[in-house]
């Protein structure tokens, strides 16, 4: 038996749930197999006698799609349904499997290192929620929500004195819920109004600093709300770090903000650069600007990604892999 899916099995295995309705296994020797299934990735796995259970020990494959990461300050990175430790390798299974989501739509940390996560699972609009160090929980809504069936990040922020997490469409609309103190889903709290100065075509993130600041992204741009009564007003957009062509945004950004640090991936540009969001300096970039590749000092159309401190975790979609970056000091 491997996994512990409803049905199947009377107890507990833990889950790989990168092996969905695995229909492929094969004998490499007496104690090694290899399964393949749904998900494009083939995992080893080691046959434990004594407890008659298989134990994953190598996975082999790309991350073929990712819409949404989140990393705490213990270095774990979550990803679609599992997480790995900072230190693990790329053939590491991942670990705390839970049964994946058709959509996650984006992931933020509460300061507790709690993970807040909105996303659809079985039809059904689901709050993400719990610590990395376990199996994270999953709270499908079964009641009338407000919630949207599609998303493209999630930030949390306060209204009306109490925890909200925001949840952000591609066309700027805003919806708010209220979360608990683990994360999991409280109430609807209404809609917020990003009152941008001029129109976005198409938002990509939304990042927060406290309850007082919003920073979103679109059409390239990042874009930064102070608190306007109920309601956000833009206070300023930027799109270049500099003077040069070179120094401008592509048409398409995705940000992560922590320890008042915002970091940029540009996935036109291929590179991710890092900034002092105090002072504007920048402290780092990553990728070979205009110059896509495999190798792994270049980037290939990076996309979301997500920081804690000076670490940060991508998603390198091009290359379908997510990349580990760490700020070293100077």
């Amino acid at each position: 038996v491997l996994g512990g899916n409803s049905g199947s099995f009377l107890g507990h295995v833990a889950e790989q749930s990168e092996v969905v309705n695995g229909r492929g296994l094969a004998q490499i020797n007496q104690n090694l197999f290899a399964i393949s299934g749904f998900g494009g990735v083939v995992h080893l796995l080691e046959w434990k006698g004594a407890d008659k259970r298989f134990e994953p020990i190598r996975r082999i494959g790309a991350v073929q799609s990712c819409n949404a990461l989140a990393l705490d300050r213990e270095g774990h990175a979550w990803c679609i349904s599992g997480d790995w430790n900072w230190n693990d390798s790329p053939s590491t299974p991942q670990h705390w499997g839970v049964p994946g989501p058709e959509k996650v739509f984006g992931i933020t940390m509460l300061n507790s290192e709690t993970m807040c996560g909105y996303g659809i699972k079985w039809g059904k609009p689901t709050v993400m929620f719990g610590k990395m160090d376990k199996e994270v929980r999953q709270g499908r809504l079964e009641s009338q929500t407000a919630l949207p069936k599609e998303a493209v990040a999630v930030a949390v922020s306060e209204m009306n004195k109490k925890r909200v997490l925001l949840v952000l469409e591609a066309n700027g609309k805003v919806t708010a819920v209220n979360i608990n103190g683990d994360g999991s889903y409280n109430s609807d709290a209404g809609t917020l109004e990003l009152n941008a100065a001029t129109p976005v075509k198409e938002w990509t993130s939304l990042v927060s600093s406290g309850k007082d600041l919003l920073i979103g992204s679109g059409d390239g741009f990042v874009i930064e709300f102070a608190r306007d009564g109920d309601a956000w007003k833009e206070k300023r957009r930027w799109n270049s770090f500099g003077q040069d062509n070179g120094d401008k945004f592509g048409a398409a950004i995705w940000l992560a903000l922590d320890s008042g640090r915002l970091w940029i991936s540009d996935k036109m540009r291929n590179r991710v650069v890092c900034f002092d969001l105090a002072s504007g300096k920048q402290l780092a970039t990553y990728g070979v600007a205009d110059t896509a590749g495999t190798e792994i000092s270049k980037l290939n159309s990076p996309t979301v990604l997500a920081a804690r401190e000076k670490r940060a975790v991508l998603y390198d979609s091009g290359n379908q892999r997510i990349l580990k970056l760490e700020l070293q000091d100077k």
